[in-house]
């Protein structure tokens, strides 16, 4: 039997406009789950499942330097919010990106 490969984060997440109006979840009431086959986005109450040819991009996003960064999704589900960003306690966005990357997302800009 053929295991799938399953990467999980907890942290926080904002829907929406970024950078304006919109809510979202503190740490750590927000978990994102990623596989090779989709990803799921929990945020409180609000669930959110893609999968993977719905994810046009996934891009590294800095809130406050050095300390919480993540990644921004970009998708083509039209019931979604547009924007969609999940953050952790990191220095950098780059090592989730990697992660993301290696499930075979090949739509993360990871920087070279």
């Amino acid at each position: 039997m053929n295991q799938q490969l399953v990467k999980a984060w907890i942290g926080g997440a904002r829907l929406g406009d970024l950078f304006g109006w919109g809510w979202g979840a503190t740490w750590p009431f927000a978990k994102l789950i990623v596989s090779e086959k989709g990803i799921t986005l929990t945020v409180l109450m609000a669930k959110y499942v893609f999968d993977s040819n719905q994810i046009t991009s996934i891009e590294p996003l800095n809130w406050i330097p050095f300390l919480a960064t993540g990644i921004k999704i970009k998708h083509n589900v039209v019931d979604y919010p547009k924007g969609i960003a999940f953050w952790i306690l990191a220095a950098n966005s780059e090592c989730l990106l990697r992660e993301i990357k290696s499930l075979g997302y090949e739509q993360c800009k990871v920087a070279s």
